[in-house]
Parts: C-alpha cells; structure tokens; sequence
C-alpha cells in the first residue's frame, strides 16, 4: 500500500466519524427540542430530569400551571416540594429560545449543504 491510499482511508475515516458525532448531536438536540415544545400543551410533562445514581432520578414535572420536583427510585416515587411558576418558566423560555436559535442554525447549514 503505498501512502497516498492510507491518508484516503484515514481522511475516510476521519470524515466518517465526524458524521457521526454530528448526527448524534443533532438527534440529541431536536429530542431536547421537541421535549420542551410539548411541554407547553401537554396536561402533564416532564420539564427536566437528572439521574443522581444508577437508580434514583429527580425530575421536575408539570401538572396544569404547577411544577413538582418528583425524586424517584426503588422506592417509588416521592414529592420533594412544589416549585413556583416563576422559578421553571423564565429558564423554559431561555431553553426554547437556544433550541430554536439551534435549530435555525442547523437548517441553515443543511441549506448550504444542499445549494452545492
């Protein structure tokens, strides 16, 4: 094999798992996305939740107009406290308005991919 032909594999490569990391961004960013757009016209949703060991998570869910943060794990599941609106939904908004500017950055980068 001479060099030329290795520096195309690893350029192949190289380019390959540059995809890759792209597309699971991606993906991992449009799921957060569509988790906080549905969050707004659900009855009830998970706003945001964080494993704390292998077992136990705390999340904050929305009920109606009022937000919880639940901790949950062998055991069931427990109400820690009740969280006022006005704490969740200035950080919502924050959230959705960087998910929407990603969002735009992405379709435009699909954009310019597929003008060439």
């Amino acid at each position: 094999m001479n060099a030329s032909l290795i520096g195309q594999y690893v350029y192949a490569v190289v380019v390959i798992v540059v995809l890759l990391a792209a597309l699971s961004w991606l993906v991992a960013q449009l799921s957060r996305r569509r988790m906080l757009i549905s969050t707004g016209r659900r009855l009830v949703g998970v706003v945001e939740s964080t494993q704390l060991t292998h077992q136990n998570w705390v999340s904050v869910v929305k009920v109606t107009d009022r937000y919880y943060l639940l901790g949950s794990g062998q055991g069931g599941v427990s109400l820690v406290c009740e969280i006022p609106p006005e704490a969740v939904e200035p950080w919502l908004e924050e959230q959705r308005r960087i998910a929407q500017q990603q969002a735009q950055t992405v379709s435009g980068m699909w954009r310019r991919v597929l003008r060439r």
